[in-house]
């Protein structure tokens, strides 16, 4: 099942927040973008990922231990090895 998760980083006055959101569709990816450019987000650090999320428990359950630290880059290229 293929999903977008849309992400940026918002400013605040004593941090930077990394803000995350899973979408269904690119036309909810795209609403996605709006609300965190409406929240403080910069457009320009705005990122998105088409993921493929496994539907198959065993494979769901490794996709779900490779996202465990929740560090979106480190999914993304972790995936694209294992599909290659």
């Amino acid at each position: 099942m293929k999903f977008h998760l849309v992400t940026a980083q918002i400013a605040g006055l004593e941090q930077t927040t990394q803000r995350s959101i899973w979408c269904l569709s690119k036309a909810e990816a795209a609403s996605a973008r709006k609300k965190l450019v409406e929240n403080g987000a910069m457009r320009k650090d705005l990122r998105t990922y088409e993921i493929d999320v496994p539907t198959t428990k065993h494979e769901l359950q490794q996709f779900l231990g490779d996202f465990g630290g929740g560090d979106v880059s480190l999914l993304v290229a972790t995936r694209k090895l294992l599909a290659e």
